[in-house]
């Protein structure tokens, strides 16, 4: 018999920014290294004698947290990896709803008439999962086993352990992120001790308890924001209106503002590069706007972040951080490896913002109105 594990790898980038992370290669978030910390100690006393690993970052980056300071080696599995998601990888959940409505339907609660150009069939996925779960119980027979992985991954083998067919894997509830089961297997026969317990997060750092997506039972219906390239020759009027009102909310004034100069700007960048200048959507409306300069910072292997919109009646929802997502979705397309903005140091709400989402401060520098703190996030690996 052995005692085997399996963890779902820390809150990751798609988590939070509703992005679909599959095969992508994402790192974990601020909230997901304190559900390492969290991890780490619930494992602390905990016998393992081997440890595997999806071969994908935050689920490596998960098993080597827990393991803390065992000096075990821990193996890498393609096989444990999450369902390959196809063209839908990195796409926001909002472009996805709008794009694939039917298919996201699918996904949500129909798992085996879900089927997109490029991607795994989840009997595949369970498939290649289960084996080599059972392969890496038969190596250790007699001992403990730690298996880090991710979430829908995780569904499939769970419903095959409770003997539930594939298509009713959405009957079981999802697991939080850093979430651990505990099994029993010996030769084809699986016991389950307990599954998906998060009793070692905080509300406070819980993702489940933090995203309320989860609870509903439409979950594609959660509000999630899309991104398209704005058509400045259209709508440079609103591009002027959402600059103007940005300058004055954080300013408490319009001196040193240049609409016009700004306007010149974002036409100059999106003729090079159409997505510089970018929609923030919802539904069908427009709610803010992202502009990145990709050019400023190519020599610091950096991308810029210029401007950071969302319209004040979409505030307070927390929609702006999807934005972020879109943002470091932009600076990886480029292959760099920093992201940065300049924030006015009378602005505490943006900077309170950028500090809770990673970025910290790395200069000053004179501005028009006052002075700007440079702030810098790391996305690398």
């Amino acid at each position: 018999m052995t005692r085997v594990f399996i963890v779902r790898h820390a809150e990751a980038e798609g988590n939070l920014f509703r992005r679909i992370h599959g095969h992508y290669n994402s790192t974990v978030t601020e909230n997901g290294r304190k559900q390492l910390e969290a991890l780490q100690s619930r494992f602390e006393h905990e016998k393992i004698d081997a440890a595997y690993s999806s071969d994908l970052y935050r689920a490596h980056l998960t098993a080597k947290a827990a393991l803390g300071h065992r000096g075990l080696s821990v193996i890498t599995d393609p096989r444990l990896r999450e369902v390959g998601m196809g063209i839908w990888e990195d796409k926001p959940w909002g472009e996805i709803a709008r794009t694939y409505p039917e298919q996201s339907i699918n996904f949500s609660r129909h798992p085996l008439e879900w089927n997109v150009p490029g991607c795994e069939r989840y009997e595949h996925a369970a498939k290649r999962f289960t084996e080599a779960v059972f392969e890496i119980a038969a190596r250790h027979d007699g001992q403990t086993v730690a298996i880090f992985t991710h979430g829908s991954v995780l569904r499939t083998f769970l419903a095959t352990a409770m003997e539930l067919p594939l298509a009713d894997m959405t009957t079981i509830p999802h697991s939080d992120n850093t979430g651990v089961t505990l099994l029993e297997l010996e030769g084809n026969k699986v016991r389950i001790i307990y599954k998906n317990d998060n009793s070692h997060l905080s509300p406070a750092i819980s993702t489940l308890a933090r995203q309320k997506w989860w609870r509903k039972s439409h979950p594609e219906d959660d509000l999630c924001l899309w991104f398209q390239p704005m058509d400045l020759s259209r709508l440079g009027d609103v591009y002027l209106d959402s600059r103007k009102e940005a300058w004055e909310t954080i300013h408490g004034s319009l001196n040193g503002y240049s609409g016009e100069g700004f306007l010149q700007e974002a036409r100059v960048l999106s003729h090079i590069y159409p997505s510089a200048v970018t929609a923030v959507m919802l539904e069908d409306r427009q709610v803010g706007i992202l502009q990145t300069d990709f050019w400023e910072g190519q020599k610091q292997d950096a991308v810029w972040i210029s401007l950071y919109y969302m319209m004040p009646e979409y505030r307070g929802q927390n929609l702006g951080v999807q934005i972020l997502g879109q943002a470091i979705s932009e600076c990886r397309h480029f292959g760099r490896s920093y992201l940065r903005l300049r924030v006015s140091t009378v602005n505490m709400i943006a900077q309170r913002f950028y500090d809770r989402y990673g970025f910290y401060q790395i200069g000053v520098e004179p501005g028009v109105a006052s002075p700007l703190l440079l702030m810098e996030k790391y996305i690398g690996f």
